[in-house]
């Protein structure tokens, strides 16, 4: 299969002519004749997002993750870490087990990132206290298990 494109970005090159794919990559760059028109670029990965479109992580369904994708996919993004606020422990499980079973049909999802439980209620800022708890290695343990899970902390943050 060919893009269709005119010029396509390799290694911070513009290469004239088309790109070839093949099953799923990049078989070939600077291909003629080269497309009508457009210009091929590496996928941005989105590695923080709450929502989009009116879509907010914390609520939705398959099929909301499903419409983020694709239209994620149509500005350029081809994988993303949805991110949750913080919730009651309950909710993230809900959330993390129902993502381990998503598959998108266009931008993919590459983990989850939860913002909490276990913050600091006095260091909080915009997460509802109500939904703080102390550090619990058991839970966390349940939250690893349940779903495809990120961590994207400082090391100095993590604890034994």
């Amino acid at each position: 299969m060919r893009l269709g494109v005119k010029q396509a970005l390799v290694g911070g090159q513009i290469v004239d002519g088309d790109v070839s794919i093949e099953d799923g990559r990049v078989a070939a760059v600077g291909v003629n004749p080269a497309g009508a028109g457009g210009f091929a670029v590496p996928g941005f990965v989105d590695v923080q997002i709450n929502g989009f479109d009116g879509v907010d992580f914390t609520t939705a369904d398959p099929a909301g993750y499903e419409h983020v994708a694709q239209k994620l996919a149509a500005t350029g993004v081809t994988a993303f870490q949805p991110t949750l606020i913080s919730l009651p422990p309950t909710d993230y499980l809900n959330v993390l087990r129902q993502a381990r079973t998503m598959m998108t049909s266009s931008a993919r999802i590459i983990g989850i990132h939860l913002e909490g439980p276990f913050l600091a209620p006095i260091r909080c800022g915009a997460h509802d206290p109500e939904n703080m708890v102390e550090p619990d290695p058991i839970l966390a343990s349940q939250f690893l298990e349940a779903g495809p899970f990120t961590y994207t902390g400082h090391d100095e943050d993590r604890r034994p």
